[in-house]
């Protein structure tokens, strides 16, 4: 068994290597800002073990090449995550990762990322609030064959659990003729989005769409839908088109949706990619910002400014289709 450790003052990872007879050998890993939680685990399924790692203010994995030499591959950046722990919390045969965030006034979240297979992480947020979230792990508390969450509260003196139920309201985006490529000059693409309802009551939930930029940062909601009533075991679906304007930088991007309580509680989420390739570029005099790579966002807003084909059946009906004309890029 081999040892790692963080230091604060130093600002810096680094493992002992066990030589089986208990002589440790120093092995520097990585400049990381004051590590508070670190643990190894096979994060990328390929037999060897990375690492998880959190510190003022990001949450990350060290992806193991095999000759235990790493490489930082960031989580998120955010807030002052507390602890990290890796679990299979949805049970699809991937490394997922559980982590707490504790501040004085600030985020104070217990939270886990999704693991898609390829490492790309979804967030997913467990309690919006638990006042000072010192540390959480998983296990099944309650003996039914998935991971339960526990997490200890520095501040607030708790220690609580919380059950891992189905999810009982689904979203799921069906995008129309992948891969999505968006050429130089600018286009659209389209996409259907389904919410479910899988339970004998009827619920109300809220749907919103956010996009994950080249960056790496969040901008959203781009769609939002509030108080969706849904029948027992039915379902709404819409059929929607975003324009992306040529100015937009090349690069691979993702739109996400969420269905549950905005902006907070997520019950469920699907997502897919679209890329926009280089060329185009901000047209003279302009001055750029992200927030103006799409067209008309809200729904009213794309209404007003393009013609409404038709709504079928019927709008007030559960499963509704919608299509726009859009204007041309200019």
């Amino acid at each position: 068994m081999d040892v790692i450790a963080g230091s604060h003052g130093l600002d810096e990872m680094a493992w002992w290597e066990n030589d089986g007879s208990q002589n440790f050998t120093r092995h520097w890993l990585a400049n990381f800002p004051d590590p508070s939680s670190i643990c190894a685990a096979d994060v990328d399924s390929d037999g060897d073990r990375d690492l998880l790692a959190v510190g003022r203010p990001r949450t990350s994995w060290f992806e193991n090449d095999g000759r235990q030499n790493f490489t930082e591959r960031n989580i998120q950046t955010l807030g002052v995550p507390s602890s990290v722990f890796p679990a299979d919390l949805d049970l699809d045969g991937d490394m997922d990762v559980l982590g707490t965030n504790q501040s004085n006034g600030g985020d104070n979240k217990v939270r886990w990322w999704e693991n898609d297979g390829q490492q790309n992480f979804t967030e997913h947020i467990i309690s919006s609030y638990f006042y000072g979230a010192h540390s959480g792990s998983a296990a099944d508390i309650d003996g039914d064959y998935d991971l339960d969450v526990l997490a200890c509260a520095y501040y607030g003196k708790h220690i609580s659990w919380w059950e891992n139920v189905p999810t009982e309201v689904q979203v799921t985006l069906i995008p129309h003729n992948p891969p999505i490529q968006i050429p130089p000059e600018g286009g659209h693409f389209s996409y259907d989005g389904v919410v479910t309802n899988s339970t004998n009551a009827t619920v109300r939930v809220d749907a919103w769409s956010m996009v994950l930029l080249p960056t790496g940062h969040i901008l959203g909601p781009k769609r939002l839908y509030q108080d969706i009533y849904l029948a027992p075991y039915g379902d709404s679906l819409k059929t929607i088109s975003h324009r992306v304007k040529r100015w937009a930088p090349p690069g691979e991007y993702t739109y996400i949706g969420y269905v549950g309580y905005y902006p907070d509680t997520k019950l469920d989420s699907s997502y897919f990619h679209f890329t926009k390739l280089a060329g185009g570029g901000v047209p003279p005099g302009s001055v750029f910002r992200w927030s103006d790579i799409f067209g008309e966002e809200s729904e009213a807003e794309l209404v007003s400014g393009n013609a409404l084909l038709e709504a079928y059946p019927s709008p007030f009906n559960a499963r509704t289709n919608i299509a726009y004309n859009l204007a041309e890029d200019g």
